[in-house]
């Protein structure tokens, strides 16, 4: 079963990239959207870990996939709409998506954790960069998310000795 699987997998990854090479050629060459490959290369690839996830069930997998399918609709989405001052927070976004996403599927709270606390740092990220708060400020509000993920860390790893 597992040469089955693994044939099947080594045959969607021929055809996925197949078909990514033909979209980005024919997206270049009419639209000439130049920077359009890296996204579409993000949800191929997000396709290929996806269909990888659900043979092999690897919640890893299917949190970098996620990560790649949004990444590549966020890239789709702000290259066509011209709004790429919003760039880092469609990114950002698709973590956040990926990981709410992947929470319900594994049920593993690390997942739950990552996505507020990457909601909050980059709602804080924004404030910053409109200096309506200052450095230390932003340390302040940020730092407690980052131990909150360092304890949920130590502790996912004590539970699986």
């Amino acid at each position: 079963m597992g040469i089955k699987k693994s044939f099947f997998l080594k045959f969607m990854a021929f055809f996925i990239f197949t078909i990514f090479a033909i979209l980005t050629f024919f997206i270049v060459y009419y639209y000439k959207i130049y920077d359009i490959w890296f996204y579409n290369f993000c949800l191929f690839l997000g396709l290929l870990l996806l269909i990888k996830s659900k043979f092999f069930r690897l919640d890893s997998s299917l949190y970098m996939s996620l990560v790649l399918i949004f990444i590549g609709i966020s890239g789709y989405l702000f290259s066509f709409l011209n709004c790429f001052k919003f760039a880092g927070y469609f990114i950002c976004l698709s973590f956040v998506l990926a990981s709410i996403m992947t929470f319900i599927k594994t049920k593993q709270r690390f997942h739950l954790v990552l996505s507020y606390s990457i909601s909050f740092i980059t709602i804080f990220s924004y404030i910053l960069t409109k200096n309506l708060i200052t450095l230390p400020i932003f340390i302040a509000f940020v730092s407690p998310f980052l131990v909150l993920l360092s304890v949920e860390i130590i502790c996912n790893i004590k539970w699986r000795r």
